[in-house]
């Protein structure tokens, strides 16, 4: 019986670092995604100002 406690609570662990894990590499894409944006807005801006001289 204990060694199903032990089991139990190791796997309740393991479940709980994976869903972390998830959580960060979520917000990872989601802050990565953001520097495409403003890389992707600097190069407009280049662009047009490039174009207006």
């Amino acid at each position: 019986m204990l060694d199903m406690e032990c089991t139990e609570t190791r796997l309740r662990r393991e479940r709980d670092t994976l869903e972390k894990v998830c959580e960060e590499l979520e917000e990872r894409r989601m802050l990565q995604m953001a520097e495409m944006w403003r890389e992707e807005k600097v190069r407009v801006r280049l662009r047009d100002a490039k174009l207006s001289l």
